[in-house]
């Protein structure tokens, strides 16, 4: 009597959907923050003041659902890019956790516990004071509507709602998709 071998191997489209998942996730937070790179530059060039509307609300508004928008459109919770580290703290709070890079402006404000999330959903970058990147995970999709929400999205969904990167950087943990004008 023959008995049924039991396939108790790895099933591989596990990795290669929690990979696409990382890699949206990094690029919708590059495309926010990337609209808006060429202004940021020029603020700390020319010492200007970067002006950003926030007219779409990413907690209310599907912005892939919008046409002509720009990552300085988008306010996150009421955080936009550009806004200083002691606005973020006026309209989300104190973060759970603050990381400040050495040899550099560069700090990170983790948001979790404080927005009412067992883990940390929201990531706001600053450089020299000033939010430059603003990257959501998995827990902040209760604050996220329509596409904007991460869920199993493919790279070829990806470049249909995007187009071709003008840049691919293949990183240890996950691609970074340049999209440049």
């Amino acid at each position: 009597m023959m008995q049924k071998q039991r396939n108790t191997g790895i099933n591989r489209n596990i990795p290669i959907q929690r990979y696409i998942f990382f890699t949206m996730l990094v690029f919708s937070v590059f495309l926010v923050s990337g609209c808006a790179q060429k202004l940021l530059d020029k603020q700390n060039d020319q010492n200007f003041v970067l002006q950003s509307t926030g007219k779409y609300e990413i907690s209310k508004v599907d912005v892939f659902s919008e046409k002509n928008w720009k990552g300085t459109d988008v306010a996150v919770l009421g955080v936009v890019l550009g806004d200083s580290k002691e606005a973020v703290i006026e309209k989300l709070g104190l973060p759970d956790k603050e990381i400040q890079y050495l040899g550099g402006n560069a700090t990170n404000l983790e948001y979790s516990k404080q927005l009412t999330i067992a883990q940390v959903g929201l990531l706001i970058h600053l450089d020299n004071n000033k939010v430059t990147r603003m990257t959501f995970k998995k827990p902040f999709n209760r604050f996220l509507v329509g596409d904007t929400q991460i869920t199993n999205q493919t790279k070829q969904w990806l470049f249909n709602q995007f187009g071709k990167p003008s840049r691919l950087k293949l990183l240890t943990f996950f691609t970074q998709y340049e999209y440049h004008e």
